[in-house]
């Protein structure tokens, strides 16, 4: 497996770029990138697994992601293998100064109220990667995703208000996507409406029998046998 590591935003080649490959999330081996940005690892069997890529930098300078542009592995797309054969996987890393942000402020229907403690969650390739909690204004903000395309889901732990996708969907199928690009700042706010409340069932009441006013109950023992 070859590739060549670049900056998203210049297309530079990366030096120092620590490449590791997994086989069913099990770590393999690293190798680092050359002057040109470029890495190779041999040795790779297509049989072994699915195969995984990691890039990270050392310097803290670049985004880790996994191939390609996940920001998890749970999302990472797996590298295809063949026997006697060389594959290409290429990187393009995003410099932690120029990640996007994805703000927004989640508000009550009707009252347009700031909502408190709605937890918002961003999905990449179906798969949720980051969440974030409404603070008392209402607001919420991501600043570590990667550049690309995500949908967001709004729910309240507690119950009260009822889930949402962006925008306005019940649905995840029909949620909005949210494409972030490279230094962009992108806002997406939510209304939720109330959650539905499910009617209370009436207490059952609890018949005596009636007695005049003041009177105890009273026992009358049966009268025992005689013998004959």
């Amino acid at each position: 497996m070859t590739g060549t590591v670049t900056n998203r935003i210049t297309g530079a080649p990366l030096q120092g770029i620590t490449v590791r490959a997994y086989v069913d999330d099990v770590y393999y081996v690293g190798v680092p990138t050359q002057a040109n940005g470029t890495y190779t690892i041999a040795g790779l069997d297509p049989a072994a697994g699915s195969w995984d890529l990691r890039f990270t930098d050392g310097s803290g300078t670049y985004r880790l992601q996994w191939w390609e542009n996940g920001i998890k592995p749970q999302v990472a797309t797996p590298v295809s293998l063949a026997v006697n054969t060389t594959t290409t996987a290429d990187a393009q890393l995003t410099p932690n100064a120029s990640l996007p942000t994805l703000s927004g402020t989640v508000r009550a229907d009707g009252t347009n109220a700031p909502i408190q403690g709605i937890e918002v969650r961003a999905f990449q390739n179906g798969l949720a990667v980051d969440v974030r909690t409404t603070n008392a204004s209402g607001a919420y903000t991501f600043g570590n995703l990667l550049p690309g395309t995500y949908t967001l889901r709004f729910s309240d732990p507690g119950g009260n208000w009822t889930l949402e996708w962006w925008q306005d969907q019940a649905l995840k199928a029909n949620a909005t996507n949210v494409v972030l690009p490279v230094g962009g700042a992108v806002i997406a706010d939510a209304h939720l409406a109330p959650a539905p409340q499910s009617p209370r069932s009436a207490p059952r009441s609890i018949r005596h029998a009636s007695r005049p006013p003041g009177r105890r109950a009273r026992w009358t023992a049966a009268p025992r046998a005689t013998a004959a």
